[in-house]
C-alpha cells in the first residue's frame, strides 16, 4: 500500500513538473507588422503591429515569435497562412506555447479571429 502511494505521489510530482516546464499558453490578436526569415539562425519570425509581447513561458516573453525552418508542418501549413494574412492585412490570433531558443513558438493561428 505504501509503495503504491509513493508511486502515485512521485507520478503526480513529475506530471506537475512537466506542466510547469511546458510554459505558458498565450494568444495575441492583431495585424501582422513583419514576417522575417533568417537563414543564419534557421528561424521564421512574426511581429504584430504595436509589438505586443508573446508569452511562450519561462525565458521567452518578447514581441517576436520564432519557429524553426526545419519544422515542416509549420512551414507548409502555418507560414503560408501568415503570408496570406500579411498580404491582405487580415487580423490574426497567434497562439504560442513554449520556446524556440529565446522566442515564443507558434502552435496555432486563426485568420480573421473567431468571435
Amino acid at each position: 500500500m505504501k509503495k503504491n502511494m509513493r508511486f502515485a505521489l512521485v507520478a503526480g510530482a513529475v506530471s506537475l513538473l512537466q506542466i510547469t516546464i511546458a510554459g505558458a499558453d498565450a494568444s495575441v490578436t492583431g495585424t501582422i507588422q513583419t514576417l522575417h526569415i533568417n537563414l543564419e539562425s534557421n528561424m521564421a519570425h512574426v511581429q504584430l503591429q504595436g509589438k505586443p509581447a508573446f508569452d511562450g513561458g519561462t525565458g521567452c516573453n518578447i514581441g517576436w515569435t520564432g519557429n524553426s525552418l526545419d519544422d515542416e508542418r509549420f512551414m507548409t501549413t502555418v507560414w503560408p497562412l501568415l503570408v496570406l494574412a500579411k498580404a491582405r492585412s487580415l487580423a490574426v490570433t497567434i497562439s504560442v506555447n513554449g520556446c524556440t531558443g529565446s522566442y515564443p513558438r507558434i502552435y496555432a493561428v486563426d485568420v480573421e479571429p473567431r468571435s
